[in-house]
């Protein structure tokens, strides 16, 4: 079993809008492809900034092969939402 974590740094103004997105259109698309499970989102408190915040989004995955297939073109899938919602005000990590 793997985690798979991106970290999301995010303008304070953006906050619910990326909350919404999160919620409502990225989880359910990763966790759509079957591969990916039990979705964690935490605010991280660590790292606090005063116009922005950080949050981290985990999934759980099998192995490395399982979540290289489908996952990419789900995550792609859901990004014209990403785009009209926060444009380029959102910055992500990934490993």
């Amino acid at each position: 079993m793997l985690i798979y974590n991106t970290t999301y740094h995010v303008l304070t103004a953006d906050v619910k809008n990326f909350l919404i997105y999160v919620q409502e259109v990225l989880i359910p698309a990763i966790e759509g492809s079957g591969s990916l499970k039990n979705a964690r989102l935490t605010r991280i408190l660590s790292h606090h900034e005063d116009d922005s915040e950080c949050f981290s989004l985990q999934f759980e995955v099998a192995d490395s092969a399982t979540f290289t297939t489908g996952m990419p073109t789900r995550v792609r899938g859901s990004m014209p939402t990403c785009s009209r919602r926060l444009r380029t005000r959102l910055s992500a990590f990934r490993p």
